[in-house]
């Protein structure tokens, strides 16, 4: 009887300190517990600390000599599950508050991207990089991601 009363309370604390930790996620606000209790379990937040109302991506696109420009797809330069994939297209290791850093990163990526474009044989003068946002649908991820619904922002160019 003592054993299952045991059993019982660890697990109520356990999904207790879990609540708590997920108050603290979603409303940043210490619920049931100080930080230090919840510090753990705050960690096993991490899927809903960057949830957004809308979707992202970033385009590179390659310009030719002609002045026509092609999307680059970076599929065989990032060959990741989705999660680490949208952590390296996104440069979130190097988010700043003024956001300097991170786009330097994007020059940076550019440049060795069109590096090995030209290794591979496209004539690419310049690779420009844009970032585009869209709202959510129920309709899927990419279901909006359209010009109308899709607001780009130049970030970079490289020659």
């Amino acid at each position: 009887m003592a054993c299952r009363f045991l059993q019982r309370a660890v697990l109520l604390g356990y999904l207790a300190v879990t609540v708590g930790a997920l108050i603290f996620t979603m409303f940043k606000v210490h619920f049931l517990f100080p930080g230090w209790v919840t510090r753990w379990s705050y960690g096993m937040m991490a899927p809903y600390q960057g949830d957004t109302s809308w979707n992202a991506d970033f385009v590179y696109e390659g310009e030719l000599p002609d002045g026509t420009r092609t999307v680059i797809n970076l599929d065989p330069y990032m060959p990741y599950g989705f999660g680490e994939r949208n952590q390296r297209k996104f440069l979130t290791a190097f988010k700043t508050k003024d956001g300097s850093l991170q786009r330097r990163k994007f020059t940076e990526f550019a440049l060795l991207l069109l590096d090995r474009e030209r290794a591979r044989g496209n004539k690419y003068r310049a690779i420009r990089v844009y970032s585009e946002r869209w709202d959510r649908s129920p309709g899927g991820y990419a279901f909006l991601h359209t010009p109308v619904f899709t607001t780009r922002e130049f970030l970079t160019q490289v020659q």
